[in-house]
């Protein structure tokens, strides 16, 4: 057995290795000990053997992945009294829990699942019991247990507006978009009648009958038919009550700018030379690798609204045609699908139609 480790750009060498056959793999040791056993740890690994001659030199590339393993609980975390945090390896479908105690407080709970489905957050109030035991499910197989201690000396924090404050100048809305308000905890109630948004320079108010408003967990939305001016919104104190049935105390108050909407773009995608025995899933993701569209591509395709920014392409050979990637397996030497990061960006622009050709013959 030869050990060695990568350097920062994940470049490797092994010397004064015996002429021979050799299976070349690679870890990625998260935990630091020479172990593959994290579920979130990858794997990289050559379809066969490579046979060493005596004096040679070698080059090797390897591709880690992510192997299939079974959905798992990675790290749950407790950032709050009456908010837990679950990251999972893998996106959940069809998902449902239940409670594992004698005492039924399913109907206590609420779950909230992220966009990205590999987050869940439990918010549940104070209760009699010490510990919480949860039984998670997903596609009606066991995925995990789940035990919630709640803290002897569960201290509410007063309900709060968690807005982080802007590095510079005033928060910013875009005129098209929803005011987002969120609190330290999940939102029961609210009294529109004491939530009130002025224009800073003529103290003109926003009539509360033409703002649509709404709860969604620990945020409150607004939306209303913005000029691109100056606001202030003023929350009065009990205006707010929460899961556990606490009240703003205090008036909040801050101020943002509404900024005039970007107009949308266009954008058409091309695709040459692809390989008629296969399938290729094209994504499309924004500057903080959001995902924005997702499909099967086709010779030409067009998207007719697109947000102005900048935005990257992968494609998926989805050899099998099951719509979406699969993995590798290392006990019987097949390798993950490939995903192709088409380089560069697209610069959307407003009122602008772009066109991008991608030839996947030249990523064979």
């Amino acid at each position: 057995l030869y050990l060695t480790s990568t350097d920062k750009s994940g470049n490797f060498t092994l010397n004064y290795l015996a002429e021979g056959k050799y299976d070349l793999v690679a870890l990625e040791d998260k935990n630091s000990n020479f172990y593959f056993d994290l579920p979130n740890e990858k794997i990289a690994f050559q379809d066969q053997n490579i046979d060493l001659i005596k004096d040679s030199i070698n080059n090797e590339t390897l591709y880690l992945f992510e192997l299939f393993t079974a959905l798992k609980i990675i790290s749950t975390k407790m950032k709050t009294p009456g908010k837990v945090e679950i990251e999972l390896n893998d996106q959940i479908e069809n998902w449902e829990y239940k409670t594992i105690i004698k005492e039924d407080i399913k109907d206590s709970l609420i779950v909230q699942i992220s966009e990205s489905k590999k987050e869940l957050t439990i918010w549940y109030p104070k209760l009699s019991m010490d510990t919480i035991n949860l039984e998670l499910s997903a596609n009606q197989i066991i995925v995990d247990t789940i035990e919630i201690i709640q803290p002897k000396d569960w201290e509410l924090e007063p309900l709060k507006n968690t807005n982080s404050k802007p590095t510079r100048g005033k928060f910013t809305l875009s005129q098209n978009k929803e005011l987002i308000i969120p609190f330290n905890y999940l939102i029961d109630t609210f009294d529109i009648s004491k939530i009130s948004i002025y224009d800073t320079k003529t103290s003109i108010k926003i009539q509360q009958d033409s703002l649509i408003s709404k709860t969604e967990f620990d945020k409150i939305k607004l939306k209303a038919n913005w000029d691109t001016l100056q606001y202030e919104i003023e929350i009065l104190p009990n205006a707010i009550t929460d899961f556990n049935s606490q009240t703003n105390q205090d008036t909040i108050k801050f101020e943002f700018l509404v900024v005039e909407a970007k107009e949308p773009g266009s954008l058409t995608l091309k695709f040459e030379q692809q390989d008629s025995s296969k399938q290729y899933i094209y994504k499309i993701m924004d500057s903080q690798e959001q995902l924005v569209e997702k499909g099967i591509s086709t010779d030409s395709l067009t998207i007719p609204v697109i947000e102005r920014g900048v935005y990257t392409i992968q494609v998926i050979v989805d050899e099998n045609k099951n719509l979406k990637w699969d993995t590798g397996d290392y006990k019987t030497r097949r390798q993950p699908e490939t995903i192709i990061s088409i380089p560069g960006t697209i610069d959307i622009k407003s009122n602008w139609e772009t066109e991008k050709t991608i030839n996947l013959s030249e990523f064979n």
